[in-house]
C-alpha cells in the first residue's frame, strides 16, 4: 500500500506538536524554578505577572522594566556592568538572594548594605511557625505585612540611598547555631529583610529571602499585593542566569525562547496540537475514504 506523502509529513507533524505538548506540561521539581508548581517553584509569580518574560541576556532588558532576579551562584564580575547598565536605563532591579552571593557586586556600585547568611526566626510575630516571621514595611505612603520564610537578613550602612525597608519585630533572633531554636547568646531584635535603594536612575530591591514570592509563601499576607507593587512597570523580565535548572526545565526554556513568549506560551502549544490533531483526523478521513 502505498502512502501518501500529505498523510505521512501531516503524522510527522502531528507528533513533533504533541512531543514539544507534553515537554511543555511536565511539571518541573528544580526549586525556584519557574517552571515548577510546587512549593519551591516560582511558577504562581509568572501566573501572577502574566507579561514576565524569562530571558538570560542582560542586554535585552528594556529601559524603565521591572527585573527579577533570584540568585543562587556567584554573580560572574563580567555581567556587573550589564547589571549598572539595567539601572543606568531607568529599571527597576529585584535581587532574591539568602546567601550574600550579590554582595560582590554591592561593593562593585558603592553600596554599603551586605546580605549576612544567617536565618531569621521569630517566636511572636510570625504565621503558622517561627520559620515564617512577619515583616512590616511602609512604601508610597502604604503598609505591608509581608510573610517571609527563614530569611537571612540585610546589614545596611548606607542610610543615604535607602527609600524603604521591610523589618522583623523586635522579637526575632538569627538562628546563629542553626538549630531552628532561640539559644542564649542569640541576639534579639528586629531585622531587616528587605531593603529598597535608589541607585542611578533606577531601584534595587534587596530580599533576603528566596522563598518570598515562591507558591508557598506568595500567597501569604501581602506578599501578591508587594509583588505587583514592585511590578508595575510595562514589562517585567525573569532572570534565569543564577538558578540550576534540570535538563526538563532547559527544554521548556529553549521552546519557550523559540516561540518568543513567556511562560503562558503552553496555551499557545495545546491549542496548536488540538489544530494538528483535527487536521490529522481530517487528512486520516479523506484517504481513508479514497482507499489509501
Amino acid at each position: 500500500m502505498r502512502v501518501n506523502k500529505l498523510l505521512l509529513v501531516t503524522l510527522i507533524f502531528t507528533i513533533l506538536v504533541a512531543s514539544l505538548s507534553i515537554v511543555a506540561n511536565m511539571p518541573s521539581s528544580t526549586p525556584y524554578s519557574p517552571f515548577n508548581n510546587g512549593d519551591k517553584g516560582y511558577s504562581e509569580v509568572l501566573s501572577i505577572l502574566n507579561n514576565a518574560i524569562l530571558t538570560r541576556d542582560l542586554g535585552n532588558i528594556e529601559p524603565g522594566s521591572t527585573v527579577i532576579v533570584p540568585v543562587l551562584r556567584e554573580i560572574n564580575e563580567s555581567e556587573y556592568k550589564s547589571l549598572v547598565e539595567i539601572l543606568d536605563k531607568g529599571s527597576t532591579l529585584i535581587f532574591l538572594d539568602e546567601n550574600g552571593f550579590v554582595n560582590g557586586f554591592l561593593e562593585y556600585i558603592g553600596l554599603k548594605a551586605r546580605i549576612m547568611h544567617v536565618k531569621v526566626l521569630d517566636e511572636v510575630s510570625k504565621v503558622k511557625s517561627r520559620e515564617y516571621p512577619l515583616l512590616t514595611l511602609r512604601i508610597n505612603g502604604e503598609n505591608y505585612e509581608v510573610v517571609a520564610h527563614e530569611p537571612s537578613y540585610i546589614a545596611i550602612n548606607d542610610f543615604d540611598n535607602l527609600i524603604a525597608y521591610g523589618n522583623t519585630s523586635n522579637y526575632a533572633y538569627a538562628d546563629v547555631d542553626g538549630n531552628k531554636y532561640y539559644s542564649i547568646g542569640e541576639e534579639m531584635k528586629s531585622y531587616t529583610i528587605i531593603a529598597l535603594f535608589r541607585i542611578k536612575e533606577g531601584s534595587l530591591w534587596l530580599i533576603s529571602d528566596l522563598d518570598l514570592f515562591t507558591n508557598n509563601v506568595v500567597e501569604l499576607g501581602d506578599n501578591i499585593k508587594l509583588l505587583k507593587q514592585i511590578s508595575e512597570s510595562n514589562k517585567t523580565f525573569f532572570v534565569l542566569n543564577y538558578v540550576d535548572l534540570n535538563s526538563l526545565d532547559e527544554a521548556k526554556f529553549w521552546y519557550i525562547s523559540a516561540l518568543s513568549t513567556h511562560i503562558l506560551g503552553n496555551t499557545l502549544v495545546n491549542g496548536l496540537l488540538v489544530y494538528v490533531l483535527l487536521l490529522t483526523v481530517t487528512v486520516i478521513i479523506k484517504y481513508a475514504e479514497e482507499g489509501i
